[in-house]
C-alpha cells in the first residue's frame, strides 16, 4: 500500500487523497451525492451502527486500522483524512 503518513492510497490503480476517501465512504453510507470536507457524519444522519460500517470500509480501503470510535472523534472528511494520514498501515497490508 504505502508508507506510514501517506497522503494518498491507491484504489483500483487510482491515487485517492485520504480526505476524499473518507468523503466517498461517508456519502455512500449516508446516501448522499457528495460530502463536503467539513460535513459532520453525525449531523448528516450517521449513527453508531453506520460509524461501525464506515470504520470497516475505511480500514479495508485505506489499509489502516479504523475503529468506530475514530469516526466519533473525527466526524468530518478532513478530520478523518488527517487521522488516516497519521495512522500506520496495518501489518497485514504491508
Amino acid at each position: 500500500m504505502g508508507d506510514e503518513m501517506d497522503e494518498f492510497v491507491e484504489i483500483n490503480g487510482t491515487r485517492v487523497e485520504m480526505a476524499e476517501l473518507a468523503a466517498s465512504v461517508m456519502s455512500e453510507l449516508l446516501d448522499r451525492e457528495s460530502c463536503a470536507p467539513d460535513d459532520n457524519f453525525f449531523l448528516l444522519g450517521g449513527d453508531s451502527l453506520l460509524a461501525v460500517t464506515a470504520a470497516r470500509r475505511l480500514s479495508q480501503k485505506a489499509g489502516r486500522p479504523v475503529a468506530a470510535q475514530d469516526i466519533f472523534l473525527n466526524p468530518t472528511p478532513d478530520e478523518l483524512g488527517a487521522f488516516l494520514r497519521t495512522t500506520p498501515v496495518a501489518a497485514h497490508q504491508r
